[in-house]
């Protein structure tokens, strides 16, 4: 399976990749492309929750992975340095998910803390 590059709509099957048989540089690479505009948003004036959290869902490229791995960062950072900008991010993906929550294939994903 190939996976399209960050900003697009996904990988070119049906089904996400969930992490599966990529490169974990590239999943990676993902993760921080996503994070880094959640914090653009965050530290943006948000005129719409609803639409940030949209555009990170898409920006994950429905691949569950992303979007975990992203949330388990935030997590790790709220515990270190719990400012408004990173409580602003942690509720940006916690939307992202539950707008995307179609999108993924949880089944096989694993537990997301």
């Amino acid at each position: 399976m190939t996976t399209a590059p960050v900003g697009s709509p996904g990988p070119t099957s049906d089904r996400a990749s969930a992490g599966r048989g990529e490169n974990p540089g590239a999943l990676e690479d993902r993760v921080t492309a996503l994070l880094a505009r959640a914090y653009q948003l965050a530290n943006s004036d948000l005129d719409g929750l609803n639409d940030a959290a949209e555009e990170l869902a898409a920006l994950s490229g429905q691949d569950v992975a992303v979007i975990s791995r992203a949330r388990r960062v935030v997590l790790e950072q709220l515990a270190t340095n719990p400012d408004r900008t990173t409580n602003q991010v942690a509720s940006l993906i916690r939307r992202a998910i539950e707008v995307g929550t179609g999108r993924w294939d949880w089944e096989d994903s694993g537990p997301v803390p």
